[in-house]
């Protein structure tokens, strides 16, 4: 569709899930605007690097970006873990997931796939810059937004993609106790926790680090990982536990000073073949430290208004899944208004009513995939910090030897990956829709599984262990 309705959305916040929105909201023909509190969209000094892995590249491919930011990014090939005691390995599970989904798995710095989504949509008016959302609420035709310059925005639905600190989200809370006390549940404003934090780093020159490659260190109460970006520029992230957990909202401060003396602390650390820590502290392009919150909240909506993305469920990036799950939960989201909004040619809007069970509908599918995809990243995050014996073990003796398995385990996580309903799917759909295409190929071929006796035993000894260890392993969000 071509035509704008007059249905119109508010994004709070030009975040990777507000623009994914955005463009989604343009492909369907739906009026939006974007307000920024920023004077721009790549105000962060650092960012750091993120991995498009393929759930998020498939949003980007049905959207006609995936080829942009890929050329701009860097395919990682390999992955290096190191171990305190000497032992590496090599694995290239990530060309096999290239060949597995048809999308290579890409690092980009932040600040560029902002600046990608950004530049791309078509008209920039709608992006409102200077923009601090202050108070938010409901009226009798629709709901209003203010921001901190005195100025007042009228629409039909709120979405909230303003981060972990998210001003939509604490108006969430304030409409609904004022409205309806009870609604917001108690556990959900102390929902996201604080045991770690990170060094962010962007370092050039001569590292001895290679094009290409993803390294982990595993070290015991920390985590390096890095990946060798192009122009010989190495991402890296120093993951760090803290001494004390932390319980949203109270959190710690940190200084560069801090930041310096968590990394000076390990600069002999061997990274990878002949490179220290020191090699890319020294080289150190710059850097910058951050809490990592940890959580999802239950209730991510209210009347017209709901939050996703960082806004409602906050993970480590170990598992590189943030910015890939957010762009999911914006096509997901456009879905559901698609349906109300321009499906079948509705001559009027929707109802508050239909808007309000229209976003409950998202929230409640999105949920469990999310959790899923969170806990799996609360666990990787302890496995490479060592964390208590068994997961220590288990990332020491079990992981190397079961490396092959990263692929699969990945397309599992991937099987409720959600696609833009109203635009074709790329050549490779992940998701449910990949599912039925490989179910559908199998049945028609007569195929049967070609996996040898030793790999189905380590499957079942996996998946015995993954079940006794979830009920310890795993925190219940």
């Amino acid at each position: 569709m071509t035509e704008s309705s007059s249905f119109r959305v508010i994004i709070v916040g030009a975040s990777v899930a507000g623009l994914t929105l955005a463009h989604c909201l343009d492909k369907a023909g739906i009026d939006y605007i974007v307000l920024e509190k920023h004077k721009n969209v790549d105000h962060v000094s650092l960012g750091g690097f993120l991995s498009v892995q393929p759930n998020g590249a498939q949003v980007l491919s049905q959207l006609g970006l995936h080829d942009t930011v890929a050329a701009a990014g860097e395919t990682i090939t390999v992955c290096h873990t190191g171990f305190p005691d000497g032992f590496g390995f090599s694995d290239y599970w990530p060309d096999r997931l290239h060949k597995r989904f048809g999308v290579p798995m890409t690092v980009i710095r932040r600040q560029e796939l902002l600046h990608i989504l950004y530049s791309s949509l078509q008209d920039h008016s709608k992006i409102l810059m200077k923009r601090k959302v202050i108070r938010i609420g409901h009226t009798d035709t629709g709901i209003s937004v203010w921001t901190a310059d005195g100025s007042i925005y009228h629409g039909d639905t709120v979405v909230g993609t303003d981060g972990v600190h998210s001003v939509t989200r604490s108006e969430v809370w304030r409409i609904a106790n004022s409205e309806k006390p009870g609604f917001i549940p108690p556990a959900d404003k102390t929902s996201l926790v604080i045991e770690y934090a990170a060094v962010l780093g962007i370092s050039t020159g001569d590292t001895g680090i290679k094009r290409g490659e993803q390294i982990f260190r595993f070290i015991d109460g920390s985590v390096i990982f890095l990946f060798g970006g192009k122009d010989g520029s190495v991402g890296w992230l120093l993951v760090q536990k803290l001494d004390k957990k932390y319980v949203w909202p109270d959190r710690p401060r940190f200084t560069q000073d801090d930041a310096a003396r968590f990394c000076e602390a390990l600069l002999d650390v061997p990274i990878w073949r002949d490179t220290k820590f020191s090699d890319l502290w020294n080289r150190r392009e710059q850097f910058a430290i951050i809490s990592l919150e940890e959580g999802i909240v239950q209730q991510w909506n209210y009347g017209r208004i709901i939050c996703i993305g960082d806004s409602v469920n906050k993970m480590t990036p170990n598992l590189a899944q943030g910015a890939n799950t957010a762009m999911e939960q914006a096509a997901g989201l456009a879905n559901a208004l698609y349906k109300i909004v321009k499906q079948g040619q509705q001559t009027k809007k929707p109802s508050e009513s239909e808007v309000s069970n229209a976003l409950g509908e998202v929230a409640k599918k999105h949920f469990a995939h999310i959790n899923t995809i969170n806990q799996g990243s609360y666990f990787l995050t302890r496995m490479h910090s060592r964390q208590g014996w068994a997961k220590t073990f288990y990332g020491r003796y079990i992981y190397p030897r079961t490396a092959w398995g990263v692929v699969p385990y990945l397309a599992w996580l991937f099987s409720d990956s959600v696609a833009i309903d109203y635009l074709p799917l790329p050549a490779n759909p992940v998701g449910k829709a990949a599912i039925a295409r490989a179910a559908a190929e199998a049945v028609a071929n007569g195929k049967q599984s070609t996996w040898n006796w030793a790999q189905r035993s380590t499957v079942v000894v996996g998946s015995v262990l993954m079940a006794l260890g979830a009920s310890f392993w795993f925190k219940p969000f």
